[in-house]
């Protein structure tokens, strides 16, 4: 740790200094998803907790990375990608569950765009801001995907703050965390990508079962490997 990083206040809600989390970072919903990817991670280790986020650390094919839960909805992701990036996150890469109207929806889906349903980012920006996620990020993906020989589909997400009420017939995948990562991320030149896996309310509710945690931490790991080749 650095003079500046031990003389630095922690993050108010992470309780991270400078040198707690990488420039690549993973995000996810629940801390208990946060603590089987840290296992993907040769020697990670918990360098924070604060207010249900957990952040771990440790490296990948030889470079830092760190792996940070963020809470449900725009305001708890607001917090974290917000602190994550005050203290060096620089490629944040999320996995996520997300809701399907069809039970058809199977394959992991990277988020190209996403439609802005929800509050916190009409608190950040203007109606008619795109959510738009990294290219060079979603090419390496599907490159990555195919190269592995898993299947993914590329489209677009409903970033929305409610679950319940009036039912929605779209074919779009609702979440709760593009509409808000991809603006927010860029405005502060950061970069972003989301990987989610549409289901039921109730895979929405249970978070990404251990098989499919798996598969897209791996993914994601690929990305940030291959985004931190010089």
């Amino acid at each position: 740790m650095s003079a500046a990083s031990a003389t630095a206040p922690p993050q108010v809600h992470l309780r991270t200094v400078p040198g707690d989390i990488a420039r690549q970072v993973i995000l996810t919903r629940r801390p208990d998803q946060a603590a089987q990817i840290a296992t993907m991670i040769d020697g990670a280790r918990e360098v924070a907790r604060g207010r249900g986020f957990v952040t771990y650390t440790g490296e990948f094919a030889g470079r830092p990375v760190s792996v940070l839960s963020t809470g449900l909805g725009g305001p708890s992701v607001s917090i974290a990608i917000e602190e994550a990036i005050a203290v060096g996150a620089q490629t944040l890469v999320m996995i996520e569950t997300a809701l399907a109207s069809s039970d058809g929806a199977d394959l992991p889906l990277v988020v190209t765009s996403a439609v802005r349903h929800d509050g916190t980012s009409d608190e950040y920006f203007p109606p008619g801001l795109p959510a738009v996620a990294d290219v060079p990020l979603v090419i390496a993906t599907r490159d990555i995907a195919t190269r592995a020989g898993l299947m993914v589909e590329l489209g677009q997400v409903h970033s929305v703050d409610r679950l319940y009420g009036p039912s929605d017939e779209s074919s779009v995948p609702r979440e709760m965390s593009a509409g808000l990562l991809y603006p927010l991320a860029s405005s502060r030149r950061c970069r972003a990508l989301v990987i989610v896996q549409p289901g039921s309310l109730e895979d929405f509710a249970g978070g990404l079962n251990p098989e499919r945690l798996d598969t897209l931490a791996r993914l994601a790991l690929g990305v940030l490997s291959a985004e931190s080749r010089p």
